[in-house]
């Protein structure tokens, strides 16, 4: 399995052994005694442009249990089939939002459709995100390194996005704008016609 640590890197059919790489690598072999990646080890089975990438991913940890699959929508975690029909049948109450009819009639480009909807459902890949899936430890913000980086701190709350957005909204509405959640300021935003800057609504 690829989550195991005596994975062996080079002899499954997705790897590409490299002249010199070493024969019997494994990912337990290219950590170091405190469960980080060894750079010396990996310069020995990666070229020097790929091992930049490697050190961006967390590595696994190894008193995690083994990978298994499960389902989610049961107590027990195993899957039935009276829970996959029953998730199915039910609407997600998110969706039932109107907001989210407002964002697909808005006349913009499909990728900013999809950013609008990763924002309403906090799923911008932030630190914080990035986290939760394994990519990395830190989930400060790289910019102010003050608080965790979640959606609404990069788009709302950074003291570096805060300057840029007290340029742009009128005064009357600053205090309103910032009290208020991610998904609050969007909505006030979409349906709102007041223009904020240089004919921008």
């Amino acid at each position: 399995m690829l989550g195991s640590f005596s994975f062996q890197i080079w002899h499954d059919r997705w790897g590409k052994a490299l002249p010199n790489a070493m024969d019997q690598i494994s990912f337990a072999s290219v950590l170091n005694d405190h469960g980080e990646w060894d750079i010396s080890k990996l310069s020995l089975a990666f070229t020097a442009d790929a091992i930049p990438h490697i050190l961006g991913v967390k590595p696994l940890d190894p008193h995690a249990s083994p990978d298994t699959c499960i389902w989610r929508w049961t107590e027990h975690r195993d899957f039935e089939l009276k829970s996959a029909y029953y998730k199915w049948s039910q609407p997600d109450l998110e969706d039932l939002d109107p907001l989210w009819s407002h964002i697909l009639r808005i006349q913009v480009p499909q990728r900013l459709h999809y950013f609008l909807w990763l924002t309403c459902r906090q799923k911008l890949m932030t630190n914080m995100e990035r986290c939760k899936r394994a990519l990395t430890d830190d989930t400060l913000c790289p910019l102010c390194r003050c608080v965790e980086e979640s959606t609404l701190h990069t788009l709302k709350d950074c003291v570096n996005m805060r300057q840029i957005l007290q340029q742009t909204i009128p005064q009357a509405l600053s205090t309103t704008f910032f009290s208020t959640s991610m998904k609050d300021c969007l909505r006030q935003n979409l349906y709102s016609n007041i223009i904020f800057y240089n004919n921008i609504p």
